[in-house]
């Protein structure tokens, strides 16, 4: 069983947060077409993730003043990234004297490695070669399938996690009744229920 955190981002942080993810998708000509993770809302391994050409990036935003912190586990975006085949990154920020704007602390796309502290430059990562999809992608892409299927209905939902070890991963309930779930990754299986009713 895995304890998953379910603090909310702080208004402080979730400014913060804004000027990242908007910083990161002004890196790439019409933006980033692939977030995995964009929304401010709990639980929190990182706190924005997205795909570029066939590589994986997983960030978690720090202020370098240490005046805000986000929510989650600081080794919560390395577990998101190993799980997945990504690249685990940490995002500094600070808070411009003048103009009060939350700004990168790092120069290029402003991203350091999370283990080594290194600049990484996620055009570089990217290569021609084709990468078989993890079972963390698998499941994620059936939590996807299951938020976007329940968004037209406005049923409501109190969270979901994309780790394959919390069932189930996608929680929609009113009135007290669960309307529908993704239990887990089928695999290869010939089974066509994803979802519970």
């Amino acid at each position: 069983m895995y304890e998953i955190e379910m603090n909310e981002m702080s208004e402080a942080f979730q400014d913060c947060w804004r000027a990242a993810g908007t910083y990161l998708n002004r890196q790439v000509d019409g933006g980033i077409q692939a977030w995995l993770r964009a929304h401010p809302y709990p639980p929190f391994l990182e706190h924005l993730s997205f795909r570029l050409g066939n590589q994986l990036f997983f960030v978690r935003i720090e202020d370098v003043d240490g005046r805000v912190t986000g929510p989650g586990n600081p080794n919560g975006v390395v577990t998101a990234a190993a799980a997945a085949n990504g690249h685990a990154c940490i995002l500094p920020m600070t808070r411009r004297l003048v103009g009060d704007a939350w700004v990168p602390a790092e120069p290029g796309w402003g991203l350091l490695d999370a283990t080594s502290r290194r600049r990484i430059d996620p055009v570089a990562l990217v290569t021609a070669e084709d990468i078989e999809m993890t079972p963390w992608e698998l499941h994620d892409m059936a939590v996807q399938i299951v938020r976007d299927y329940r968004r037209p209905m406005a049923v409501p939902g109190p969270g979901q996690s994309r780790q394959r070890q919390s069932a189930p991963a996608h929680v929609v309930e009113q009135r007290r009744q669960l309307y529908y779930g993704v239990r887990g990754w089928c695999g290869y299986s010939d089974s066509t229920h994803f979802f519970d009713r």
